[in-house]
């Protein structure tokens, strides 16, 4: 009898364990979300947190990385005509955008000939 009594007094105090140690468990995993602990303080101060993405920002396209200065050597005897080169910059943007609007219309215009050729293949044979 005497051993009986042990057994489940040990069996209690087992189960009082595992669930005294369950509930370390979760208060150990609510500890180490940090998903949720970042969450929670960024819904409470989402200005500070901008503020600090900026500076970082900031700091890491200016300061920490350092752009290198490119040096070209222009061969004795070479002019570049500033205004030549300045108003056929201008044509050639102003040919890029006529072009990029002219596209799909170019494309259409392009299917659509093909398309009758095609046709008039079909229809001779």
């Amino acid at each position: 009898m005497a051993d009986q009594t042990r057994k489940q007094s040990l069996s209690n105090e087992l189960r009082d364990a595992r669930s005294e140690l369950a509930g370390f468990v979760v208060v150990v995993r609510e500890d180490l979300d940090v998903g949720a602990r970042l969450k929670s303080n960024f819904s409470r101060n989402p200005g500070t947190w901008f503020g600090v993405a900026a500076v970082v920002g900031l700091i890491l396209s200016r300061i920490l990385v350092p752009r290198p200065k490119v040096m070209t050597k222009v061969p004795a005897g070479w002019t570049f005509p500033v205004q030549k080169t300045g108003k056929l910059g201008v044509v050639l943007s102003a040919l890029k955008f006529a072009f990029g609007i002219a596209q799909p219309a170019l494309a259409h215009f392009i299917q659509k000939r093909s398309e009758r050729r095609a046709a008039a293949k079909n229809s001779e044979r």
